[in-house]
């Protein structure tokens, strides 16, 4: 939704977080999933990653803490990150849903095997 509703504002939002380095990683990346959202332009959808990000910070901060132990991981998700984008911003919906789902199912693994959602 986001490659197709994005406005030049929503890109240069995005742009902008990726590029901010000032901004903690699970900060910058809350940042950045909830701008991809608002530029789908579905309410529905922003609501519900705010309130998923509400309720799971604690993780999100332990998990961030625990990828910027592994540069490699932390490389995947930065370029991931930059391929979403990308996508988002060259139109390519199809495209942009595919780098989205394959960034989840990474970050979905990686949570698991770093065992952040049972403590």
């Amino acid at each position: 939704m986001a490659a197709l509703n994005r406005s030049e504002a929503d890109l240069h939002l995005i742009e902008k977080i990726l590029s901010n380095q000032s901004i903690s990683g699970w900060e910058s990346d809350y940042h950045l999933h909830t701008a991809i959202a608002k530029a789908g332009g579905n309410e529905i959808i922003m609501q519900l990653v705010q309130f998923i990000s509400a309720m799971m910070k604690k993780a999100m901060i332990d998990f961030h803490n625990y990828i910027e132990k592994n540069p490699t991981t932390l490389q995947i998700i930065e370029k991931q990150h930059l391929q979403i984008y990308e996508s988002i911003k060259l139109g390519i919906p199809k495209q942009a849903k595919q780098m989205m789902m394959e960034h989840l199912n990474f970050v979905e693994k990686e949570l698991l095997q770093s065992h952040v959602l049972q403590r």
